[in-house]
């Protein structure tokens, strides 16, 4: 008899050069069944999801600026309808408008961890927002 192993549905990509928010998503999500894959690459963004029904990708712009930017210009004209949430330190306020545009969710790093775990469960579902 074949082994059949779960794999939850839903899943957080995170790009970071330096691990915070990966781990801090991993304990927010401890009792969930919401599967965190961190990824030090922004090519390895759409590999680590592929197998879910759900996704959204957290990238960290402060970790690559331009590379985020370029990535997230490409993206947007992808079939791929997964949400972009961008996390940036005030030093990059100037590029709202440009991942707004691009289609991603610009949050600043500012923002309480929980509230950006939160963010990131209402996008994996959406009914969330309804209540």
């Amino acid at each position: 008899m074949p082994i059949v192993t779960h794999q939850p549905p839903s899943c957080v990509a995170v790009f970071e050069r330096q691990p915070f928010w990966g781990p801090e998503l991993q304990r927010q999500f401890i009792d969930r069944q919401i599967v965190v894959r961190e990824c030090r690459s922004l090519n390895d963004l759409v590999p680590a999801i592929r197998e879910f029904s759900k996704a959204v990708m957290l990238v960290v712009l402060d970790s690559a600026p331009a590379g985020c930017l370029k990535w997230l210009g490409n993206f947007a004209t992808t079939d791929y309808h997964v949400p972009r949430i961008v996390v940036a330190s005030a030093e990059f306020d100037q590029f709202e408008w440009l991942i707004r545009e691009s289609g991603g969710i610009f949050v600043d790093d500012e923002l309480p961890r929980g509230r950006v775990a939160k963010l990131c469960e209402r996008h994996l579902n959406p009914s969330l927002s309804r209540h």
